[in-house]
């Protein structure tokens, strides 16, 4: 399936937050609001989601951010407010709702506080406003 995605290149993401050198993976974060996304409250799978690519992916010219899609910004059901694009991948690593990044230098890393060497951790979060219900 052919989407016209819109959005900017993943490695200006990558200039931007300047990761220390001993940075090998960029780990990407989903949403985590059972009240608003009820499969989340399943206790089979430990949420949030997590995915991951290493720098030199992430890097490549073809990876994106999704912000957009058919020239208006992108939905909650499409993955806002950030989705990955990796078309090479052919749909897998495409995570959606993303809400964090972390580098960090080990390949499996569920949480944040397990990796080793605090310090190659540099944290991004997306704010996700706009996924929050108001009253």
């Amino acid at each position: 399936m052919a989407i016209p995605w819109t959005g900017f290149p993943f490695a200006r993401l990558l200039e931007l937050a300047r990761p220390l050198s001993s940075a090998k993976y960029v780990r990407m974060e989903t949403f985590l609001e059972p009240s608003i996304a009820p499969g989340q409250r399943q206790t089979w799978y430990p949420w949030p989601y997590v995915e991951g690519l290493t720098i030199a992916e992430a890097s490549n010219e073809l990876a994106f951010l999704v912000t957009g899609a058919y020239g208006k910004p992108v939905s909650k059901q499409q993955g806002a407010p950030l989705r990955l694009a990796v078309p090479w991948k052919y749909g897998f690593k495409s995570i959606k709702s993303i809400v964090r990044f972390n580098f960090t230098g080990q390949r499996r890393c569920r949480q944040p506080s397990m990796a080793s060497g605090r310090t190659s951790i540099r944290r991004w979060r997306i704010r996700a406003g706009a996924r929050r219900r108001r009253s």
